[in-house]
């Protein structure tokens, strides 16, 4: 599984680990564009990271220590569809893009997909909640290509 998200890893544990090494490496303010073409800017390590989808979920779960992710997507516990649901502490709320629910979580980063509700996730921006939007992947390929560093 660990080999499915090293691109995704890769370009992705400066923007959301919290260990030295990776803060040494990433100068803040940092600024990148998400899928749906928007500038994301992020002034600290996000210390509160909420995943709204089962690719994010399952990244997460590998990069970050529990304390720092504020919520993962609902069915992330269901073993049916999730490859870490025998993984996850129960200290982790599991929330969908509920509005309310959300800004109450206050993560200072939500990773979410591209399907998800677009409308939803424009009102979080509103709100002043950093939402990072990422397109979906399917195979390593599409993995490597859309996260290539």
């Amino acid at each position: 599984m660990r080999q499915f998200f090293h691109a995704f890893s890769l370009c992705t544990i400066l923007l959301f680990s919290s260990s030295s090494h990776a803060e040494q490496a990433t100068t803040y303010p940092l600024t990148v564009m998400d899928a749906t073409q928007k500038m994301v800017s992020l002034n600290n390590p996000p210390l509160h990271v909420s995943s709204k989808s089962m690719f994010s979920d399952q990244v997460l779960i590998e990069l970050l220590p529990a304390h720092q992710i504020t919520s993962l997507s609902r069915l992330s516990n269901d073993p049916t569809y999730s490859l870490i649901a025998n993984k996850l502490p129960t200290t982790i709320p599991l929330l969908d893009l509920n509005i309310e629910r959300t800004i109450a979580n206050q993560p200072d980063l939500l990773i979410a997909a591209n399907w998800s509700d677009q409308q939803k996730v424009n009102i979080l921006r509103q709100a002043g909640i950093n939402v990072y939007v990422f397109n979906t992947v399917y195979t390593l390929a599409d993995i490597e290509k859309t996260f290539s560093c």
